[in-house]
């Protein structure tokens, strides 16, 4: 439950990450509790290794191979990732998959759990395209042509002939065929990748992005279509009827029903790819990147909210419930059971200690939200927009009455008595009407942007962006700064153990023991910028880009949690009962029992 003076802000500021000081704390493990949360970040490639679906994931902060063994329910990070974590593509045999990076190509014989290097790679090690065909493993680079391997992904040697576009974007194969989609157009292979001639009538677009094969017929995708071939490629001729979005991005088959994912959604054909019926979009980002289908289960990684998932080929589309990466965490704040989170695609909300989200049924109006605080009965939003309420659990909102100052973009509420206490970008304001309207402080931090708020007894404390803590005494109404400031004076978060106060101050936390007024330096140097700060009874708990520290000490020493969140950038943290929650930049919500 945050309730004052407990304050969490949810920011964290760029830094680089080494080791965690002190001894490991023997705490409860990390467990992640991301149910429902909403998926972000491409996914640049999907495949299926058996029954285990295989995605690559970037621009994530924990970028790599993700697996799923419950037909795309539920995801978690491969154990053991590839080296170079750039992930381009993925294909898979009965016995062995393959990941194409930016840092050449990767095997798994244990359904992608664990990937290791070959012991020769191409010699182009940009891996833009991958397929198998029987013992034959190729490999399309980004200018470097075809590369086959014939043991199971050992040993990579180059295509005796090669495509006259040595860019490889797509390959596939069909019996004994083998085609490779080049900015050029297609080229074939009857000799298992070693020598590949162009097709005798291409394309009228040559730009083939993608390829599959379906039965007897190929499929290309292009960036003006779909084009089709009955005789192993040889000859290429338009669909009778196209996709309205002509890049065709990705194609799967499902069935006998193939499926291309393009920049406005997915197109599904039951007739080889002649006609195409109009786009299933999924709910939000229509952009498909990739796809994927066992049976009637299809994949689509799109180009920005992680996966969706259909189980009828492609008809209808949900998501996932576990997504491999989440939206970055922007805040947490519970009150018992109920635990509302806010990302950069709304709010969340969570009835059950965060286990499992959901989304209201309407968002705060305008844009991203900041923070959101429990005021009894009532829940209140800061947004970039001002302030909105909720009286019915988060799942409505409504703005305030009387807004803090036009333009004001509210970080971090709290209460103090019966009076409400806003901070932003255009200082303090209050509210002693439950944040139906709100008025300026009289006397303002000289640093208007306030980003975290405290209470310890009567006195209220701020933290500001550019000019350190401020102390107010009669109930946020005039503010004046600290005597002495910590030693970083942007003040991201703030938190109470006792007596004693305790704020963010770069690589460490600083401390005041007589009520703000003065501060003491760190007395450690953490190895990570801090950027939340919790109390759960005597325990400090402190969120880092590196992961999560505790204090017993009322803030003196620090050390490292034994287990950790699978992507450790902490942005923020709450207290839900007996048990700490922890949202992070890409992996979601954690939770850990004190």
């Amino acid at each position: 439950m945050i309730l004052c003076p407990i304050l969490i802000a949810g920011l964290a500021s760029c830094g680089n990450t080494s080791r965690l000081t002190g001894p490991l704390a023997e705490v409860s493990q990390w467990s992640r509790v991301s149910h429902g949360l909403p998926g972000a970040h491409l996914c640049t490639a999907l495949t299926a290794s058996g029954t285990t679906l295989l995605a690559g994931m970037v621009d994530t902060g924990m970028d790599g191979v993700f697996r799923s063994t419950d037909g795309g329910l539920t995801w978690t990070r491969a154990m053991r990732q590839p080296t170079n974590l750039e992930v381009l593509s993925l294909a898979a045999s009965s016995t062995t998959a393959l990941v194409g990076t930016k840092g050449g190509v990767f095997r798994s014989i244990d359904g992608g759990l664990t990937w290791t290097a070959p012991l020769v790679q191409p010699t182009n090690r940009k891996i833009l395209s991958l397929t198998v065909s029987g013992t034959t493993l190729l490999a399309g680079t980004d200018g470097g042509g075809v590369f086959r391997s014939t043991d199971g992904g050992l040993i990579w040697t180059t295509a005796k002939t090669q495509p006259t576009s040595l860019n490889i974007i797509s390959l596939t194969g069909s019996g004994t065929t083998l085609l490779a989609g080049t900015f050029a157009g297609v080229f074939r292979s009857s000799d298992a990748g070693r020598t590949w001639t162009a097709s005798a009538k291409q394309p009228t677009n040559l730009t083939v992005i993608s390829l599959v094969a379906n039965g007897k017929t190929l499929v290309a995708g292009t960036v003006n279509g779909v084009f089709r071939s009955s005789d192993d490629g040889r000859s290429w001729a338009p669909a009778t009827t196209q996709p309205s979005s002509p890049l065709i991005v990705s194609l799967t088959t499902s069935g006998t029903t193939v499926i291309a994912g393009t920049v406005d959604g997915v197109f599904r054909s039951t007739d080889d790819g002649l006609t195409w019926t109009a786009p299933t979009k999924p709910t939000t980002n229509p952009y498909i990147h990739a796809l994927t289908a066992i049976g009637e289960t299809v994949i689509a990684g799109t180009n920005g909210a992680a996966l969706f998932r259909s189980p009828d080929g492609g008809l209808t589309w949900g998501t996932p419930t576990t997504q491999p990466v989440n939206a970055a965490m922007h805040f947490i704040t519970a009150n018992g059971a109920t635990v509302i989170a806010g990302t950069g695609l709304g709010i969340l909300r969570s009835i059950d200690g965060g286990l499992n989200w959901t989304a209201p049924i309407a968002q705060p109006w305008f844009g991203p939200s900041n923070c959101v605080f429990f005021n009894g009965t009532t829940l209140l939003a800061g947004t970039d927009g001002g302030v909105y309420r909720s009286t019915d659990g988060g799942l409505t909102w409504a703005a305030a009455t009387r807004q803090p100052t036009r333009g004001s973009s509210i970080k971090t509420i709290i209460t103090s008595g019966t009076t409400l206490l806003a901070g932003g970008s255009g200082g303090v304001f209050r509210s002693s009407d439950g944040g139906i309207s709100w008025t300026a402080a009289a006397q303002q931090p000289t640093s208007p942007y306030i980003y975290s708020l405290a209470a310890s007894g009567t006195t209220l404390v701020a933290g500001t962006a550019r000019a350190g803590v401020f102390r107010s005494t009669d109930g946020g109404i005039t503010w004046t700064a600290a005597t002495t400031q910590p030693t970083s004076v942007f003040i991201r978060s703030l938190t109470v153990t006792g007596t004693t106060l305790l704020a963010t101050s770069g690589r460490g936390v600083s401390r005041s023991t007589d009520g703000g007024l003065t501060w003491t330096a760190p007395t450690e140097d953490l190895p990570n910028y801090v950027g939340s700060l919790v109390t759960i009874g005597t325990t400090v708990i402190a969120g880092t880009e590196g992961g999560v520290l505790r204090s017993t000490d009322g803030g003196l020493t620090w050390t490292a949690d034994k287990t950790q969140p699978t992507n450790p950038f902490i942005r923020c943290l709450a207290v839900s009962g007996t048990s700490v929650l922890a949202g992070t930049f890409s992996a979601g919500v954690w939770k850990s029992s004190l």
